[in-house]
């Protein structure tokens, strides 16, 4: 999610704004009037309760809602009715009271209708939307955006114009939550033309800033700049300190980024003074933040810490725990950084202690992987894994998905180095057991390979390559483990590759590290040559990094002792005279009380003595007794012990075998399941634009796709056999090989009476078990010739999205087509009987369809629209499909595949996938 993101709060003062006063005290004495006209006294009202108790004291701006709601109902103004419930709508937002929000929204919406408001009607849905925003909820924010955008199409007046732009901005910052940065950015530029016209500079700033946050986020950090700057620039002119120090803050973040750290010291530095200044001190403290991040990076930890030291008196004094547990983490990464793993375990535990009262779950787990980290540098690694997966177990319940795949590579390459602990250590360290590590070390395998496989499939949609090159690399050792040589080399040359486009010197030296000793182990000599001379480039390169850094170290720390040293001398100077005349008395003293003390000491000692060893002789003796008695205990444990670690060591051995043979079986199957699909080229036959999304729920797949060409037909299907997994993928050998033979061996190429051939020999190989057996498949099937498609279905549709205007007004009155400005979808219904054995079996029947250029056609199975998820762990359902195609019109088929696969898996989060899901889209061009 992108944060930073203002959304804006429609807060238009309707009706008189011409005559609106902008004095409080004025606005309140023109509602006490009761000469003025009843829309005057309910315009002052409204605007007084805007600007004044709306932010100031919400308790009693309710009161004045309800005041001006009742008059205007009196009085039978109900546009202002309408403005009074919708005042109270957005403080129930300000609330966090959504439910309570929409219902006075919804309430607004009904007068509005009644009396044909169409501002009302407007502000409305503008404020269901923005519920539906702090919500998360963005699907449903945008339709409501959208539903203004078309009410204020045709209107002229001001307040529509600032609505209109103000939807603009908020679809961009509904876009930019759900990650869809290029569309949110062209929604930002839509804004911005409209405020300019305004002369709303203001809100321009704003939206650079948003359009810069997006920019970061995309790593086109000169375009950052450029967007920052021009925020900047619009906040001097208009001389606001607070939004001038963020600007700041942005742009030396940027600089940060991109290692100039004297332009982000720069920038940083003008921004402190500015917020010392203006007494900003929230950006103030963001500042000192920012400051000892890049002292620690340059090697001046001890400024950093003092920053960092600096923050902690402010969020201790102010009770920002939030912060507080932040900084205590990043004092305890600056110490780990030092090796000073005793001092930074004490700090990370300090944040662990206050992101458990709080409920952090994103400083929590991050504290977590962070106590990890010192475990593993002392080699203690079951707490390393203990706590490795804490931090896993509380990223993977808050859907924290980006700092989970840093945490699963980070335990993955601590059980890779378990896996390759050395005789020595494993004497030093006697948690490390070798016959465990031996026992376990197929399972451990196993375990870190699905971390890694998970991890990349994370970070492929979030775009982080220095962790995909981390990954692919313990892709690469995890190989090594399991002696497969050339996939080490594989995985190695990938993430080299990948390397190339990163400036992490510490990433390429270790890649060309491993590759340099795979090669040699290949025996391919020249390449070990060429890899070993990179690896030694940057391993110098790194050197000469570290000793720079060493020696900025060195004299941060001698001018910190030259000044300590400096400001101590005078104080010294005048102590030390007045310390020797102190002691020469204390001497006297001391060696007097000294003689005293030793004597009676002495005396005391003695006796001591003799009453210790006396209690002592009695315990001895009876310890004796309790040794021998858990010695016997203690034998007769290990010989249990010894006897149960050989029964599971077989148990373990027999269940290896099994699951290698499971694995095997179902990996066979998966190869001849994809052997029977047909080859992506031949989709190219009908259309070259196209796409397949297939997503099995397992291993193999119920859902198949279907290909054939018979004399100048091209035939194509998707289909949804029943059940899922391995019974699933039986189920659709049997009716692949069907239709292979409908078309072959029958020579039949109507899709009508391809379905009826085939459901007749379905029935039959079925037959031939001698139980009555119901499985089959439900399908839609078309057959492209001439221009033409010929659809069949059973159960199954067809869906073309077609542009609007090319629509007949029997499609555009049918209630299963969803109609859009530009393009509208139509739906082709299959008949409602499956290929299977059927109490009543009807004949399919046939559609002839003549396509328009430009039509999108789409087969699928249910997979999509029945899987749960969302927020609330809802079905997606068809409805939602059918809207999400349309609004991908104007994209390639690569584009609209991507987006569906990012779709389904943000909608489906971390919920199990429910079937198999298969989408195959193809757009039609006329020749």
């Amino acid at each position: 999610m992108i944060k930073n993101i203002i959304i804006f709060s429609f807060f238009i003062l309707v009706g008189f704004v011409g005559k609106a006063q902008t004095n409080l005290d004025s606005l309140w004495n023109v509602w006490e009037d009761d000469t003025k006209l009843d829309t005057v006294r309910l315009e002052a009202l409204y605007q007084f309760n805007s600007l004044g108790y709306m932010h100031s004291n919400p308790s009693r701006a309710v009161l004045v809602a309800n005041k001006g709601f009742d008059f205007a109902k009196e009085k039978r103004k109900y546009a202002y009715c309408v403005n009074f419930i919708i005042q109270k709508g957005r403080l129930s937002i300000l609330h966090s009271e959504f439910d309570d929000a929409n219902r006075y929204f919804k309430k607004g919406m009904e007068i509005s209708d009644s009396i044909n408001y169409s501002f009302g009607y407007f502000n409305s849905y503008f404020n269901i939307g923005t519920v539906f925003f702090r919500r998360g909820e963005f699907e449903k924010a945008i339709r409501n955006f959208e539903k203004c955008l078309d009410l204020t199409t045709n209107e002229k007046v001001p307040e529509f114009k600032e609505g209109r732009a103000g939807v603009f901005l908020n679809l961009g910052a509904v876009y930019a939550n759900m990650g869809k940065l290029d569309v949110a950015l062209d929604y930002f530029s839509a804004s911005i033309v409209v405020f300019k016209e305004m002369g709303k500079k203001k809100h321009v700033a704003g939206i650079y800033n948003n359009m810069g946050v997006i920019a970061k986020a995309k790593a086109n950090y000169e375009l950052a700049i450029i967007y920052f700057n021009k925020s900047l620039a619009i906040n001097k002119e208009l001389n606001i300190p607070k939004e001038i120090c963020n600007g700041y803050l942005n742009l030396g973040g940027i600089y940060y980024i991109l290692g100039k750290e004297a332009k982000a010291f720069e920038y940083y530095n003008k921004g402190l003074k500015l917020a010392k200044e203006s007494q900003n001190k929230g950006v103030e403290l963001k500042l000192y933040s920012n400051l000892a991040t890049l002292y620690s990076a340059r090697g001046d930890n001890q400024k950093a810490i003092n920053y960092y030291k600096l923050l902690i008196k402010s969020y201790i004094k102010n009770k920002d725990l939030d912060d507080l547990a932040i900084i205590y983490k990043s004092i305890g990464s600056v110490y780990e950084n030092q090796s000073e793993n005793k001092i930074a375990l004490g700090y990370y535990l300090k944040a662990l202690d206050i992101s458990k009262e709080i409920k952090n779950m994103k400083i929590l787990s991050n504290t977590y992987g962070g106590i990890a980290s010192i475990y593993l540098k002392n080699k203690n690694y079951k707490k390393a894994f203990d706590f490795y997966r804490k931090s896993i177990a509380t990223q993977r319940k808050n859907n924290l998905k980006e700092d989970m795949v840093a945490t699963l590579v980070n335990l993955s390459e601590a059980y890779i180095e378990y896996l390759n602990v050395d005789s020595s250590s494993i004497e030093i360290n006697k948690e490390i057991d070798s016959r465990e590590i031996e026992m376990n070390r197929s399972f451990m395998i196993a375990e870190v390979e699905n971390m890694l496989e998970e991890s990349l499939s994370i970070s492929l949609k979030s775009g982080g390559k220095d962790i995909q090159v981390r990954i692919l690399l313990g892709m690469g050792k995890l190989a090594l483990e399991k002696r497969e040589l050339n996939k080490a080399l594989k995985k190695g040359e990938s993430a080299y590759k990948l390397s190339l486009e990163l400036n992490e010197v510490q990433l390429r030296m270790n890649v060309s590290n491993f590759l340099y000793m795979r090669y040699k182990e290949s025996k391919s000599y020249k390449k070990a040559f060429e890899m070993q001379e990179v690896y030694i480039k940057f391993r110098d390169s790194l050197q000469n990094k570290e000793n720079q850094k060493a020696l900025i170290q060195y004299e941060y720390r001698s001018q910190y002792e030259k000044q300590a040293a400096a400001d101590s001398i005078e104080y010294l100077k005048a102590k030390k005279i007045k310390e020797v005349q102190i002691a020469k008395q204390e001497a006297e003293l001391k060696s007097k009380r000294m003689q005293q003390y030793a004597l009676f000491g002495g005396l005391g000692l003695v006796v001591l003595f003799a009453l210790f060893m006396l209690k002592k002789n009695k315990q001895i003796q009876q310890q004796k007794k309790e040794i021998e008695i858990q010695k016997n205990v203690a034998e007769e444990q290990q010989q249990i012990a010894e006897n149960q670690k050989i029964e599971i060591a077989q148990q373990h051995e027999e269940l290896e075998e099994v699951y290698e043979d499971l694995t095997d079986s179902i990996r066979y199957a998966k190869r001849l399941q994809a052997s029977m699909l047909p080859p992506f080229e031949t989709l190219n036959k009908i259309s070259e634009n196209n796409f397949i999304l297939f997503l099995p729920k397992d291993v193999v797949s119920g859902d198949f796709y279907w290909s054939e060409h018979k004399n100048d037909v091209q035939f194509l299907a998707v289909a949804d056999s029943t059940g899922h997994g391995v019974p699933g993928a039986m189920v659709s050998v049997v009716c692949s090989s069907a239709l292979n033979r409908s078309v072959k061996e029958f020579g039949i190429t109507e899709p009508s009476k391809l379905l009826d051939k085939t459901r007749e020999l379905v029935v039959e190989t079925f037959a031939k078990s001698g139980e009555e057996i119901k499985d089959g498949m439900d399908i839609s099937l078309c057959a492209f010739k001439d221009g033409k498609v010929f659809f069949s279905g059973a159960n199954n549709p067809l869906w073309i999205v077609r542009r609007t205007k090319f629509l007949t007004k029997e499609q555009k009155e049918e209630r299963s087509s969803v109609i859009g400005i530009d393009f509208s979808l139509i739906e082709y219904k299959g008949d409602r009987q499956s290929i299977s054995l059927l109490d009543e079996m009807c004949d399919f029947s046939q559609q002839e369809i003549e396509l328009k250029e430009g039509d999108n056609l789409y087969l699928f199975s249910d997979g999509y629209a029945d899987q749960f998820g969302g927020e609330n762990g809802k079905k997606y359902k068809y409805r939602p499909f059918k809207r999400l195609l349309i609004e991908i019109q104007d994209k390639s088929m690569n584009e609209q595949y991507l987006i569906l696969n990012e779709t389904f898996s943000n909608w489906k989060r971390d919920l199990e996938q429910v079937d198999d899901v298969c989408v195959i889209g193809i757009n039609f061009k006329e020749s």
